[in-house]
């Protein structure tokens, strides 16, 4: 009770709601992030992310109680995390499938895998009698028909598996 009422004399309540309003702050970023880029699909990203903004928010909130701060903290984890889940548009659940693309895979994985998508193969794609890809490059893309939705996944096969993938935002 006393430390409250001191607190509220030296004014760290409010320094502490400023501390606050900096880390939501910063939580609105990596939702901006998110939206922009789809940055929560990369663990890396997101668990550095995290790391950082629970460092900056655990010092600056060093006045508050340690359960106080964990809470805090763990809020923010969870939502750093849980936006991974948040499909804002189409292009999130696209790359999520597409990321889902390793080297090594069957040309009839990668189809089961990106069968939610328009996919084009080119004339110079050779393939199977069963019609799998077997050496060229195959591109997805979202079938939404949505403005903006010309983002490309490109798939290249060898030997019938997949030897890399590279995506071309729109």
């Amino acid at each position: 009770m006393n430390e409250r009422l001191i607190m509220a004399e030296t004014g760290n309540d409010g320094a502490n709601w400023g501390a606050i309003l900096i880390l939501l702050a910063a939580l609105t970023l990596y939702i901006l992030l998110d939206l922009a880029a789809a940055v929560s699909l990369n663990l890396v990203i997101s668990g550095g992310f995290a790391l950082t903004t629970l460092g900056l928010g655990w010092r600056i909130l060093d006045s508050k109680p340690v359960h106080q701060r964990l809470a805090l903290g763990g809020l923010l984890v969870t939502a750093v995390f849980a936006l991974r889940f948040v499909d804002w548009d189409s292009r999130k659940p696209f790359l999520r499938d597409f990321n889902q693309v390793q080297l090594g895979m069957k040309a009839a994985e990668v189809d089961e895998l990106m069968a939610d998508y328009n996919k084009f193969t080119s004339p110079f794609v050779t393939t199977s009698i069963r019609g799998d890809a077997q050496t060229g490059t195959v591109f997805y893309q979202r079938a939404t028909g949505d403005q903006g939705d010309s983002d490309i996944g490109l798939i290249t096969f060898a030997g019938g598996r997949v030897i890399g993938r590279t995506f071309y935002p729109d």
